[in-house]
């Protein structure tokens, strides 16, 4: 072989992966556009849960002590929570935010208390 030929060789495959990369990078662009989108969407849907839940605890008149995202499904998001009751019980428990059709476009609640406990009145 010359050099001729041999920088033929690589001026072709450089130009093929050139054009390759070319065709690529509109895909690329697309995909990393909708991973931007979908991680951007999933903490809106995180922060309306949580506004959901804090106004939820505020009507029923509860203090808040602890909560912890469980999981957050693709339209509802799921919270541990440990809230005191006006008249003073401790209870613990798993509180679902958004409906299972609607999600969070709707302001719905579903609790279900694991621990409730009296605490000694003072």
């Amino acid at each position: 072989m010359n050099n001729d030929s041999i920088r033929d060789f690589f001026l072709y495959h450089v130009i093929l992966f050139l054009n390759t990369i070319e065709g690529l990078i509109p895909i690329g662009l697309f995909f990393l556009c909708l991973l931007i989108g979908c991680i951007i969407l999933s903490k809106i849907i995180i922060k309306r849960a949580e506004k959901i839940m804090f106004n939820w605890v505020k009507n029923k008149q509860y203090q808040l002590i602890f909560y912890k995202r469980q999981r957050a499904v693709r339209i509802y998001c799921v919270f541990y929570i440990e809230v005191i009751t006006p008249s003073g019980q401790l209870k613990k428990g798993y509180i679902r935010c958004g409906d299972l059709l609607f999600g969070i476009l709707v302001d719905t609640v579903d609790v279900s208390w694991n621990e409730v406990i009296n605490t000694p009145a003072p």
